[in-house]
């Protein structure tokens, strides 16, 4: 009997190492074909800023807008295309345009003028991590205190409320991240060969 049950757990563990690798190699694979696709779809970048950038500039910015949140110039998609690795973070400043831009030396990531300084970041991430908190915690209390204890004709409303604020809640928490994670983009170095000035598009 106890043959069995070993025999029954040691078939239970290949089983969910198994099924680990298969999931791994599936994430895997993916990755893999999401970055064929990436360097592909930077190749026809380069090739229609080579032809005639000007011309094509309308169908290079729908290029880009398939890889990147962020409405760019035409000089910070040259700079992405012509700088060695600057695509591996193309993704992550796109994320963090709101704090980070790119030197006037092009060869790092550096604080916009906004947020230059260190006392200005802090206070970002303070309100960031106050508006969190104070909507999650709105939102949960909403849920514990009305939908729990109410009839069913408030549940829906209250429900959305609380919905509504810890999405909110979630928002501002996602941005504190972002914010923290500007230091790790700010330590890469670039070996660019684009010689030009990275013009900006500034807010308004």
């Amino acid at each position: 009997m106890n043959l069995v049950n070993d025999f029954t757990i040691v078939i239970g563990m290949v089983a969910t190492v198994a099924g680990l690798a298969k999931t791994i190699h599936y994430f895997s694979s993916s990755k893999f074909a999401k970055e064929v696709k990436k360097y592909g779809l930077f190749k026809e970048i380069k090739n229609l800023i080579e032809d005639d950038e000007l011309l094509n500039f309308p169908i290079i910015s729908m290029a880009m807008q398939c890889l990147s949140k962020k409405e760019m110039t035409l000089e910070e998609m040259k700079w992405f295309i012509y700088t060695v690795n600057a695509s591996k973070h193309l993704r992550a400043y796109s994320e963090q345009y709101e704090y980070i831009i790119i030197s006037k030396d092009r060869k790092s990531f550096i604080y916009n003028d906004k947020f230059s300084f260190r006392t200005t970041r802090y206070l970002e991430l303070f309100k960031l991590l106050l508006s969190y908190s104070l909507l999650a915690g709105l939102g949960l209390s909403l849920f514990v205190n009305e939908i729990i204890l109410s009839d069913l004709d408030t549940i829906v409303i209250y429900g959305s409320v609380s919905l509504t604020s810890i999405a909110f809640g979630l928002f501002f928490l996602w941005k504190f991240f972002t914010l923290l994670d500007t230091r790790k983009s700010l330590r890469h170095r670039f070996s660019s060969n684009f010689k030009g000035d990275v013009k900006l598009i500034l807010k308004s």
